[in-house]
Order: C-alpha cells, then sequence, then structure tokens
C-alpha cells in the first residue's frame, strides 16, 4: 500500500476532481468504484473514493483512495467538485460528517423519502394523481380491516422498505386470512391475524394499498422497474423498462426474493403484439414525466431513479413506489450505461458549479 501524501491534482489534463462517497471502507466492495474511476478518468476528471470517516472539515480535505497503476492507493486531496453518494450502513457520526460535508460540495443526488412522502406529492398532481394506487398510511390494526373490507386483496409496506423485503400481499380465503411475505405463505384464524398485524405495525411505519392486478398472457404476476437518468446535459432518459415477472403461482415479482427478469423489447412483443412499440415510448415517456415532477415537487435534484410500476388488463399505468438508489440491474450492458451517464452528469453538475461561484 503506498503511504498517504498530499496529492496535487495532475497537469493541464485533469481538469477537476469527482468524490465517490459510501460506507465501505474497501472500494473493491463497492461494485460501482473501479468502473466509476475509469470512466472518471476517460473523461478527463480525477476520481477519489472515501467514507464518512476520512472526510477532514477542519481543513477540507479527504483522505481517500485513487486508483493508480492497477491498485488502489491512499492520497489525500481536496474537497472533490461533485460527489457521488452511496448511503448505507452508517452511525449518527457519519451522517453528521455527510450533512456537513453536502454544504460544502454539490451531491449529485438526494433521497426522495419514504413511500408516505411520494404518496402525499403524486396526490397533490394534477397529472399524476390518477396513476395512484389506493392506500392509506396505517396508524392501527382497525384500519387495515376495514380497508380490506373495503379493496379485498391488499399490499401491506413499510413506509422506509427496500427491496421488496418484509411487503405483505393479504387477502381472505375460506375463513382465513393469508398473508404471503418474502416468497412464503401462511394461514391465519383473525384473531391470529389481528396480533400478526398489531406486533408488525409496533415495530415500523405501514402503508396499505389495494392489490392492483397485472398478469402475463401465461398468468404469470409482472410489474416494470423504469430505471431513469439525467445525461451529460442534465436532462433526464429512461435508461430501461426492465420486466419483472413472479415465478408460477407467486406474486412476488421483486428479484432479490425469486422474480424473473427478461429484454425489454421481447416481453413487450409477447404481451402486447402490434401495440409493443407504443408501450415502450408510453413507458419511456412516464419515467421521464415522473422524475421531472418529482424533482419539482420536493425542490431536490435527483441523479436516477427506479420507478416501479404496474400495467393492468386495460393498460392503465400504476404507481407501486420510486427509490433513488435502484441498486445493481440485472443485465451487464446496463451497468455499462448507468455508470458512464452517472459520470458524465457528475461533471455535468461540477461544470455548472464552477460558474456559479
Amino acid at each position: 500500500m503506498v503511504k498517504n501524501k498530499l496529492y496535487s491534482l495532475g497537469g493541464d489534463t485533469m481538469s477537476g476532481l469527482i468524490g465517490f462517497l459510501q460506507y465501505r471502507k474497501d472500494p473493491e466492495r463497492a461494485w460501482k468504484a473501479y468502473s466509476f474511476a475509469s470512466f472518471t478518468k476517460m473523461e478527463g476528471y480525477e476520481f477519489v473514493y472515501f467514507t464518512p470517516r476520512h472526510i477532514n472539515l477542519e481543513d477540507k480535505t479527504i483522505n481517500g483512495k485513487m486508483y493508480e497503476n492497477g491498485e488502489w492507493v491512499e492520497r489525500t486531496t481536496r474537497l472533490p467538485d461533485v460527489i457521488y453518494y452511496e448511503p448505507g450502513n452508517m452511525n449518527k457520526e457519519m451522517y453528521e460528517k455527510v450533512y456537513q460535508l453536502k454544504q460544502l460540495v454539490p451531491f449529485t443526488s438526494n433521497p426522495i423519502g419514504g413511500k408516505a412522502n411520494l404518496y402525499r406529492k403524486l396526490k397533490n398532481s394534477k397529472y399524476f394523481a390518477e396513476y395512484i394506487i389506493p392506500y392509506e398510511i396505517v396508524h392501527n390494526t382497525v384500519e387495515i380491516l376495514d380497508f380490506m373490507n373495503k379493496h379485498g386483496k391488499t399490499v401491506l409496506k413499510p413506509v422506509w422498505g427496500q427491496q421488496g423485503r418484509n411487503i405483505m400481499f393479504i387477502h381472505q380465503e375460506q375463513g382465513h386470512y393469508v398473508v404471503e411475505t418474502n416468497g412464503k405463505q401462511s394461514l391465519y384464524f383473525k384473531d391470529e391475524f389481528i396480533d400478526l398485524m398489531n406486533l408488525t405495525i409496533n415495530k415500523e411505519n405501514y402503508v396499505i394499498q389495494k392489490y392492483i392486478l397485472c398478469k402475463t398472457k401465461e398468468g404469470n404476476c409482472f410489474d416494470f422497474r423504469l430505471h431513469t437518468q439525467k445525461n451529460e446535459h442534465g436532462k433526464w432518459i429512461t435508461l430501461a423498462a426492465v420486466p419483472r415477472v413472479a415465478q408460477k403461482g407467486s406474486i412476488v415479482t421483486n428479484m432479490s426474493l425469486g422474480g424473473l427478469t427478461g429484454i425489454s423489447f421481447y416481453f413487450l412483443m409477447r404481451e402486447y403484439g402490434d401495440e409493443a412499440f407504443n408501450i415502450e415510448r408510453l413507458l419511456d415517456r412516464f419515467g421521464i414525466s415522473l422524475s421531472q415532477y418529482l424533482e419539482e415537487a420536493n425542490g431536490k435534484s435527483y441523479d436516477e431513479l427506479g420507478i416501479d410500476i404496474g400495467v393492468d388488463e386495460n393498460k392503465k399505468i400504476w404507481i407501486y413506489e420510486v427509490n433513488w438508489k435502484p441498486g445493481e440491474p440485472p443485465f451487464e450492458s446496463n451497468n455499462i450505461d448507468i455508470i458512464k451517464n452517472t459520470v458524465k452528469y457528475a461533471i455535468y453538475l461540477a461544470k455548472q458549479n464552477k460558474q456559479t461561484l
């Protein structure tokens, strides 16, 4: 390991410094870091990887790592011109450092907030309100029972949930309450179900939604993940509309819980035939429009969003949820495009920031 020393950005060819802030100490464990460093240098910028513990606010330096001659080496640099941030397993002190750094350096993105905030913003929109699935913020078990009596099959989601974890699909069947969680199905009598709901909602905040049926011609439940990004001009694009299909007999489409995926175009052709091209354009425009609206409604900027939607038998779109850090895509080709767009947008932000100083 090369010893830490003050690093000066090199020569006239390097016009700036892009930072990558993560909670993992080792950049080898961050799947984007190596590609991020490569694309950044190809664009004529330097790259530094660091964690909150490597931020020195007193002298405004970063004790991070840079990729040189085939290895990650420790370097002390000035503060970056712009920072790409991936939150994770951090304590209060680390989050406080990130917050303070954010006052000094522009970040490429911001948290979008929980599901309750998302649904409120959509409800206030004249255009997007019609795409909201009927929902309620859960305060007690009586509200869950009343909602089920009104809407039938329902979905119970943690307000701050990720990757489909702890989502409950609930319906009544032959005197029992059927609950499917993380791909596993269980039956409960009413008293048992009430005890389960009391225990569940006492742990964290939940939202309950009507279940919207979206099935393929073969009868498999499915949804779409629209992955939107900013490009080198700061404009939104829909990078991909990835179909996610539940296994036979399941209603869980999330890939981390057993869902399957495929190439968007072939899926659309199989399901919609001659209308495939129009559906593809509709999903593309919808992803861009919703991303633009959420920025305006929240008064915050984002660099990428993962928008989960359903398309019912009438080809109507329903918004399930929106994630501000969509995670690793299912196809390797998408990885390259995602990182390229991310780097180019970061450089766009860096240039914009210099113009306003």
